[in-house]
C-alpha cells in the first residue's frame, strides 16, 4: 500500500477563516481509498482547525498548538484514522479569531487502503 503526503506553511489574516487550506493542492481530493492523518502547529496560540471529508464533519474546530515550527509526527497530531473515498474532497478549515496575522504549518498523510469486496 502506498503512503503520500503534503506539507504547507500559510498565513491566516487576523479575524479570517480559510475555508480550505488544501484548495488547489495535489491532495485536495483523495487519490484512492485512504486512511488519513493531519498534523499542525501555529506560530502562536489562537488558531483553530476543522476537518471535513466529502462534506462530512470529522471534528469540530479544535485549538492548534503554538509551537512555531513544522509539525512533528506524532507529537502534533490533530486528527487520525479518518477515511476518505476515492475523489472525496478533503477540506481543512483554519480560523484565526485573533487580532493579528498567524502562521500555520500543517502536514497531511494519506495511506492507501485495500478495497474489500464481498
Amino acid at each position: 500500500m502506498s503512503k503520500v503526503g503534503d506539507q504547507r506553511l500559510i498565513t491566516v489574516g487576523a479575524g479570517l477563516v480559510l475555508e480550505n487550506a488544501l484548495a488547489g493542492r495535489r491532495f485536495e481530493r483523495a487519490p484512492f481509498l485512504c486512511k488519513g492523518a493531519l498534523y499542525a502547529t501555529g506560530s502562536t496560540v489562537g488558531l483553530l482547525a476543522e476537518l471535513n471529508i466529502g462534506g462530512r464533519s470529522v471534528s469540530p474546530a479544535i485549538n492548534v498548538n503554538g509551537e512555531n515550527r513544522l509539525p512533528i509526527v506524532p507529537d502534533d497530531l490533530l486528527f487520525a484514522d479518518w477515511v476518505a473515498q476515492p475523489n472525496e474532497l478533503i477540506q481543512v478549515t483554519i480560523s484565526n479569531p485573533t487580532i493579528g496575522d498567524l502562521d500555520i504549518a500543517f502536514k497531511i498523510e494519506l495511506e492507501e487502503q485495500e478495497i474489500v469486496e464481498g
